[in-house]
């Protein structure tokens, strides 16, 4: 008998009502290098659309992450900057491919005088120069350069008028640190669904997750009450190797310790912001239940211990599994 995992409501497969309906949902969007491997049919198509518009697309836009995308090829970046020449606006873009194109926005500015007035055009030159050509050709009104001399054609505008080339850009980026919460938690919640299954799903683990993914002012407290971003970071270091963090690769992980369960969304190879969520009280027949599903795979000829993680690489779409030894390990080495 499934449930929504966002909202708690039952799922059918038959449903024409998008708020019982089930649906495929990528936990790790796929425009960020989310997996088919890494998904869940365990959704309504009502929370797949209503998060997908929100929580997603916040986060998508977000500069960090698309820049995090762009590097390893996996979306265009779109900043907007401005000249540190002439203070203007500027649209600075970085395709997949990694060709930089920078565009002036078309700006007129003009300075009256009492016989006369100065104008400073700026944007794209040719169309500075569209503009221009039309005011050498609107009737009753005459230009001049600076010495006083008169420009009746584009091409006397060319060499008289004082053109200045921009070369050097500035910007500054916004980041929504709720956004990244949101979408943390929301990923997170996936995760141990798969993981540890419908039980932990609907515990008081996953209610924590399904807060503050519901609800922004939870995000915003848990944002407030956070120390830092550096455990996500630490976490994120701990656990990859230099080839994956190069390779901005995904890591998930589950963490019992002292009793309670810590978990950590480290995307990009800890390149955008991570937190590390305390989940509370862990039930130790989470894990065991985890440890019997794992037993009966493949995986347990080679390490018997329960899987509580994933690395997901972004390029190949692949999934690895990181169980309670291989993170043991890797942090017994720091």
């Amino acid at each position: 008998m499934p449930y929504c995992i966002y909202s708690k409501n039952r799922i059918y497969n038959d449903s024409h009502d998008s708020t019982y309906k089930a649906s495929k949902e990528h936990i790790i969007p796929r425009s960020i290098g989310g997996s088919n491997k890494f998904v869940t049919f365990d959704v309504s198509a009502k929370c797949n659309n209503d998060l997908g518009s929100s929580i997603d697309a916040s986060y998508l836009k977000d500069p960090i992450v698309s820049m995090a995308a762009n590097q390893i090829g996996l979306s265009d970046l779109d900043l907007s900057v401005f000249s540190t020449g002439s203070g203007k606006n500027a649209k600075f873009k970085v395709d997949k491919s990694g060709q930089v194109h920078t565009e002036f926005k078309l700006d007129v500015n003009t300075e009256y005088r009492e016989r006369y007035n100065i104008e400073e055009i700026s944007g794209p030159r040719d169309e500075v120069e569209k503009v221009i050509l039309g005011k050498i050709n609107k009737s009753g009104k005459k230009m001049f350069d600076g010495d006083g001399n008169p420009i009746e054609n584009l091409e006397q505008a060319r060499l008289s008028c004082k053109i200045q080339q921009e070369s050097h850009f500035q910007g500054s980026i916004s980041v929504d640190f709720i956004s990244h919460i949101q979408m943390m938690s929301k990923i997170l919640l996936g995760s141990g669904h798969l993981l540890f299954e419908k039980e932990w799903t609907f515990s008081n683990n996953g209610d924590f997750l399904r807060n503050i993914l519901n609800d922004r002012g939870a995000a915003l407290t848990f944002w407030q009450q956070q120390k830092g971003i550096k455990d996500g970071l630490k976490m994120a270091n701990t656990v990859l190797d230099q080839k994956e963090k190069e390779q901005k690769c995904h890591l998930i992980i589950f963490l019992p310790s002292h009793g309670n369960l810590y978990a950590c969304a480290g995307l990009f190879g800890g390149f955008v912001p991570s937190f590390v969520f305390n989940l509370g009280k862990f039930k130790e027949s989470f894990l065991e239940g985890c440890q019997a599903h794992c037993n009966s795979s493949a995986e347990s000829t080679t390490d018997p211990t329960p899987k509580v993680g994933y690395k997901i690489f972004p390029l190949d779409g692949s999934v690895e599994s990181i169980t309670l030894l291989k993170l043991y390990d890797a942090m017994n080495k720091v």
